[in-house]
């Protein structure tokens, strides 16, 4: 006896996937990767943002340190200041490490320093032209010792 082909319900169920079903488990897929995508961009943002911090949190302890090797010497000045802060400039293609726009400022309050860096966050199109800033607080003690 030769096998009867069924026609009916049974074979129905066996004929795979339709067209519908497979434009839906796509369109899933590519929302789920565009999904990836941008939280992908997200991560760089912050990690750039996070080394923009970093050079801004070194070039802070640097200017403590010029301010500490002033003190040594007697007095505690900052007209090195503008030609520091012109050589970390991002103006040039030399290849060092710099800031966008970076602007540095000294204040002072008695034995407490507040060194400020700031740059400009604008490595990304969708940046807006805000500044950024760090605040280093340094207490030195008297410049004269009584």
């Amino acid at each position: 006896m030769a096998p009867r082909c069924r026609i009916g319900p049974a074979s129905r169920s066996r004929r795979g996937f339709t067209l519908i079903e497979v434009l839906i488990a796509l369109l899933v897929f590519a929302f789920g990767l565009l999904g990836c995508a941008v939280l992908q961009l997200g991560t760089l943002q912050a990690t750039h943002s996070s080394y923009q911090r970093t050079v801004a949190s070194i070039f802070a302890i640097d200017i403590g340190e010029r301010l500490w090797v002033n003190l040594a010497n007697g007095q505690i000045q900052t007209d090195w200041l503008a030609d520091w802060q012109d050589q970390r400039s991002c103006g040039t293609d030399d290849g060092h490490v710099c800031l966008p726009d970076l602007q540095v400022a000294v204040g002072r309050d008695g034995d407490r320093h507040r060194i400020t860096v700031s740059w400009a966050e604008t490595r990304f199109d969708d940046a807006t032209d805000s500044r950024t800033e760090f605040d280093y607080v340094l207490t030195l003690p008297p410049e004269t010792l009584p």
